[in-house]
């Protein structure tokens, strides 16, 4: 809300408009404006928030988050990891992408764990003769 609500005001302030201008073009009082800006207006209508917006010559675009249950769909980054990873090793680089989420309970990390239960060792970038030191130059 508090983010929805610095956008109101910027565009209003942007229109060098009040806050009581645009509570009486929407049909509130001037107090209903200074919650919505302030972040508070969860409990006020999507079409109170939408007439707001509207006024102000913004468009309101309601729509759902990505559905966590849902295939992620590839957007090329395992093509362009390939790719970084082939040109290291034409170089003398060893190591992969994936890095425990979780250092401190390596079970916690995606692909961390090895079958055995241990954790696997799992750099970005360490060359054989300069180490890690070497990406970072």
């Amino acid at each position: 809300m508090a983010a929805l609500g610095g956008e109101l005001r910027r565009s209003r302030l942007r229109r060098r408009m009040k806050q009581a201008e645009l509570a009486a073009l929407i049909g509130v009082v001037q107090s209903t404006i200074s919650v919505m800006e302030r972040g508070h207006g969860g409990s006020l209508s999507v079409d109170l928030w939408q007439r707001a917006f509207t006024t102000l010559d913004r468009h309101l675009r309601l729509e759902p988050s990505r559905n966590a249950r849902d295939d992620v769909a590839d957007a090329g980054h395992l093509q362009i990891q390939n790719l970084v990873l082939r040109l290291g090793r034409g170089v003398g680089y060893t190591g992969s992408f994936e890095l425990a989420t979780r250092p401190s309970d390596p079970a916690r990390s995606p692909r961390g764990c090895s079958p055995g239960g241990g954790a696997e060792r799992s750099v970005l970038g360490e060359h054989p003769q300069r180490g890690l030191d070497a990406i970072f130059q």
